[in-house]
């Protein structure tokens, strides 16, 4: 086994815990929200513990959003240098691979495709935002005075939402945008 083989089989297995760490932190962010949920679910009073829990909660939601977007970016390069890899292997080159040769192999049609509607990456990162903007709707809703759903009520979570998942979309598609272009520079696999 050559040492393109060995880093083929190393960028395969950072992929494989860089998703497997990716989803227990977002599997972690469920439970913790269905506590949350369960535990205050029948709480009607304001309470400062309360609502200090669930701003808490809010902010370590989007603190995991930032993580999530990290590990997605990961992704990306592990997935880019094991392809680089699989190319060397599959034409067989021999000798030193600099970094001219390595943007030889990388050309535009390989680059991996984050932005469909129903990839795996779309959906978790979009649950997520769902979720974390519940605890947000919840939050907005202990301080509303009156507890139907008026017109303004409406508009204000709408408003919210649509801003909330326009800014942490946008925020997600440039950092694996720039992964994309620069995932030579990022991986450290690639440094030979």
């Amino acid at each position: 086994m050559n040492v393109y083989e060995q880093l083929l089989i190393q960028a395969n297995e950072n992929l494989r815990t860089t998703d497997n760490n990716r989803d227990k932190i977002f599997y972690f962010f469920i439970i913790l929200f269905g506590l949350y949920f369960k535990f205050f679910q029948g709480i009607n009073e304001n309470t400062f513990f309360h609502i200090f829990v669930n701003i808490a909660l809010i902010i370590f939601g989007i603190a995991i959003i930032f993580v999530i977007i990290n590990y997605q970016m990961w992704h990306t390069v592990y997935v880019n240098t094991a392809i680089i890899y699989q190319k060397i292997i599959n034409q067989e080159i021999k000798g030193h691979i600099n970094r001219n040769k390595i943007e030889e192999l990388y050309n535009k049609k390989d680059k991996l495709k984050y932005f469909s509607k129903f990839s795996t990456e779309f959906w978790l990162f979009n649950s997520l935002l769902i979720i974390n903007f519940l605890l947000i709707a919840m939050l907005i809703n202990r301080f509303f005075v009156e507890k139907v759903l008026s017109a303004c009520y409406i508009v204000v979570i709408f408003l919210i939402l649509v801003i909330y998942f326009y800014l942490f979309n946008l925020i997600r598609i440039n950092k694996i945008k720039r992964a994309q272009k620069n995932f030579i520079d990022i991986s450290w696999m690639l440094r030979l």
